[in-house]
Order: structure tokens, then sequence, then C-alpha cells
């Protein structure tokens, strides 16, 4: 009898772990909302962990840029947030990209794409192209917006037009975008050499950890639970615009 009392819990709570989940909105989603209002807006991805062993849980932390009525920027980062294992998959290779983003012709993307694509690199109002000495263009902020290529990762990974061209004409509300590097693999994302290099913490993180998203994910996980798990950061104000 006892026997067959732990066979049925088991059974429960394998069920309980593999599906029964009421729907639950993405972050990204929650940010629309929050955001929607705002001049222009940018959601990227800043990092991705997986915790537990046979019950996981998925997480992420972003960073939000945004430009308020009044032309101020500003950026805040959050905690980590737990999101769904179909979620964390569909965005395992979009570490340091933009998931989310609205233009200033008001519309919202959600097609990913290199951070700041969308919203401000290309945009008249905060910056210009400008040669790069060898035939082609790369995007310059002004100097009031400099902030923004530490933001974006373009102190060390320049935005150049060809790629941008190529993401606008190509891509842009579509598909994904990476890019390709002169090495012929990604210029953008989780594998990017770039990223590679920048974070290498993550990636010994995720070495150790072994992800492999085959795990059930955690039965405590529900749309409360997603929504308690998240809480803000720092947020710092920057500049105002024209």
């Amino acid at each position: 009898m006892k026997n067959t009392t732990w066979i049925l819990l088991l059974t429960l709570l394998l069920l309980s772990a593999c599906g029964g989940h009421s729907y639950v909105e993405n972050p990204t989603d929650q940010f629309v909302k929050e955001y929607f209002s705002s001049k222009t807006f940018s959601v990227v991805l800043f990092d991705m962990d997986v915790n537990g062993t046979f019950f996981k849980s998925y997480k992420h932390k972003y960073k939000i840029i945004a430009e308020n009525s009044d032309g101020e920027v500003n950026q805040a980062d959050t905690d980590w947030i737990e999101v769904s294992p179909k979620y964390f998959q569909a965005n395992e290779n979009n570490l340091g990209m933009e998931l989310v983003s609205k233009g200033d012709d008001g519309k919202i993307n959600k097609s990913v794409g290199p951070a700041g694509f969308n919203s401000y690199v290309g945009n008249s109002r905060y910056g210009e192209w400008r040669s790069d000495g060898s035939g082609g263009s790369m995007w310059a902020f002004y100097g009031r917006y400099m902030f923004m290529s530490q933001m974006f990762g373009l102190m060390g990974r320049p935005a150049y037009y060809r790629h941008y061209n190529d993401y606008y004409s190509n891509y842009r509300y579509s598909r994904p975008y990476y890019g390709t590097a002169k090495s012929g693999g990604s210029r953008y994302g989780t594998n990017s050499a770039y990223t590679k290099k920048s974070r290498p913490n993550f990636y010994t993180r995720k070495s150790r950890k072994g992800w492999s998203n085959k795990g059930r994910s955690s039965n405590r996980y529900s749309s409360r639970g997603s929504s308690r798990s998240r809480s803000w950061g720092s947020s710092r104000g920057f500049g105002r615009g024209k």
C-alpha cells in the first residue's frame, strides 16, 4: 500500500513538472506595456542562467534603455527574472542582443537584432555615419550620447553601415540577425567572438553547470511566481535630446 502511494505521488509530481502551467507572459511582453509611452526603448538580454538539477529554473537578466518624453535617456538593469524553459531555449543564442524595441516610427519590433539597431543606431537624432578609413562607414554617437556606445557594446565592436543596411533590408521585423564576422562566424549574439571575449564569466558558468535544456522546469513556476521573482536593479539617467 505504501509503495502504491509513493508511486502515485511521484506520478503526480512528474505530471505537474512536465505540464499544466498556466499561460505566462514573457518578460519582454511586460516591458512593452511598461515602456510603451516612451519615445523609444530597447530591451537587451544581458545574462542567462540555469539553476537546479532534476527540477530546473531558467532565468534572464535584462538591460533596458529608454527615452522619455523630455528627451532624457535612462538605463534600467533588472535582477534575475524566471522565464519559461521554452522562452529560455528560444533565446539561448541571443546574449547581448535586442529582444524587443520601439523606434521613432512608434512600431514595436520583436525581431531579434544587434543591440540599439532598431531605435538608436542610424537615428540622426543621436549620431551620424562617419568614414571608417577603409571605404566604409561606421556609426558615431554625438558627444551627449557617447554613453550609448558603452550601453550597446560598440566600444570594442563598432556598428558598420554594411551590417546595419543588411539588417534593415533583409531582417528587421522578420527574423533574427546575427551578422557575419570576418572569421565567418556570427558577429552578434551568444556565439560571436566578441561576446565570448567580453563575457568570460558567463561561459565559465555555462560550462560548469552543463546546460542541456532537457531538464524539467521547476514545479513552482507559475504566472504569479514569475511576476514575484522579478525585481529591478539599478537605474541610471543620462543626457537630454536636442
